[in-house]
């Protein structure tokens, strides 16, 4: 084994390993205080403004989550309501409607029986008259045939 300080070291410990170590020593204080620490304080302050909009996100996730739960309830409310008033104006349509079949049905009804009792008036009326056409045209075919029959018997006799 060789010596640290002999002369045949590869790497020779002199006055220039001092210089060199503390030209290293200066260079890394002059660049730690211009590069380094405002580097790491950069770097903070971004994730200092990645944390408050992952802060701000969230809160505005939950706020829209809120918004969105208060109009599903003001949807279903309005659902609710709109289905209510359907089914009264339905309800007042279907009464209405059941008005108007009834009057129409009375009305239909009494013009009906206005217009049988119409009708029943003209049948006696024309039953009264055919049995008296009947009894005329019957005493005329009674008369004709009576009239032949001695027609008939008066040529035959002498």
């Amino acid at each position: 084994m060789v010596p640290l300080f002999s002369p045949a070291a590869i790497i020779d410990l002199d006055i220039s390993v001092l210089f060199q170590l503390a030209l290293f020593l200066v260079l890394l204080v002059v660049l730690s205080k211009l590069v380094f620490k405002p580097l790491l304080t950069l770097f903070q302050q971004r994730q200092d403004e990645t944390d408050g909009k992952q802060e701000e996100a969230v809160r505005a996730a939950n706020e829209a989550e809120g918004l969105l739960d208060g109009y599903s309830s003001a949807m279903a409310e309005a659902t609710a309501d709109g289905m209510a008033v359907r089914n009264k104006v339905r309800d007042e349509a279907v009464k209405k409607e059941a008005d108007a079949v009834s009057k129409a049905r009375s009305d239909a009804s009494a013009w009906y029986e206005g217009e049988l009792a119409s009708f029943g008036g003209e049948l006696e009326q024309a039953r009264s008259e055919a049995h008296a056409g009947v009894s005329r045209l019957s005493g005329e075919l009674v008369d004709m045939l009576v009239s032949r029959s001695l027609g008939e018997r008066g040529g035959d006799t002498p």
